[in-house]
């Protein structure tokens, strides 16, 4: 799978594209919960379900973890964005690469950082502030892939091709993805000695949508690619 190409001294060079990025952040990010579970269950560490992805840092799916945010985190510093005429005096669609950086950044946060364990009898105690951070970069990194889906991927879609109205209805299903997901962090501090997975729900559903909406985007997918997209 190759990026775009480019011209020099005519010779056609492959680069590395944003769809190529976006591609990777995508899947990086719908398989993160999955494998994180299933190197845990692998490793016969003898714990049942845990309420949050990332308590899984305390267990044999820390590199996982660890590794798949240094990867997105690593992506989003590097990813530009797109600029032409319709971002002038738009502040989100004027700022893609300085919000992709900051994301980047808070990727890394929330693996440098890690949350406080209860119920992991190896897990060391992690000071409040460390918690803390972790908690308001993870806040920070999903509202910004939040607004990447429900207004900058869209805007840059139009709505001028069957293609593109069919990635737009793709974003807008990941921007309801987005909302169940708040939903269920809410009813975590509210219904949590109910049922103590509404945490890891919501952490899941978000990276679910999270990494649709780059995936999409991507346009990799054949019934979501314009017939002119270059591969």
């Amino acid at each position: 799978m190759s990026g775009s190409a480019e011209n020099i001294n005519g010779v056609k060079i492959r680069v590395f594209s944003y769809r190529i990025q976006r591609m990777i952040i995508g899947i990086i990010a719908i398989v993160l919960p999955f494998a994180v579970v299933a190197a845990n269950l692998i490793a016969n560490s003898g714990w049942g379900p845990l309420t949050s992805i990332s308590i899984y840092y305390h267990t044999d799916g820390r590199d996982i973890f660890v590794g798949s945010l240094f990867i997105v985190g690593s992506f989003l510093i590097s990813y530009k964005g797109w600029y032409d005429e319709r971002v002038a005096g738009k502040f989100w669609l004027g700022n893609q690469s300085l919000l992709s950086t900051i994301a980047g950044v808070s990727a890394f946060c929330v693996a440098l950082f890690p949350t406080e364990c209860r119920h992991i009898c190896r897990c060391k105690e992690v000071a409040c502030y460390i918690s803390f951070v972790h908690g308001v970069a993870s806040f920070v990194l999903f509202g910004i892939l939040f607004v990447f889906s429900i207004y900058i991927f869209q805007y840059d879609e139009g709505c001028t091709t069957v293609a593109r109205k069919r990635r737009n209805i793709m974003y807008k299903i990941s921007s309801i993805g987005f909302v169940i997901a708040a939903i269920l962090v809410i009813a975590h501090f509210l219904l949590k000695e109910q049922w103590s997975s509404f945490l890891f729900a919501a952490e899941a559903t978000a990276l679910l949508s999270f990494g649709w909406a780059w995936l999409v985007s991507a346009k990799y997918l054949p019934w979501l690619r314009d017939a002119d997209s270059d591969l």
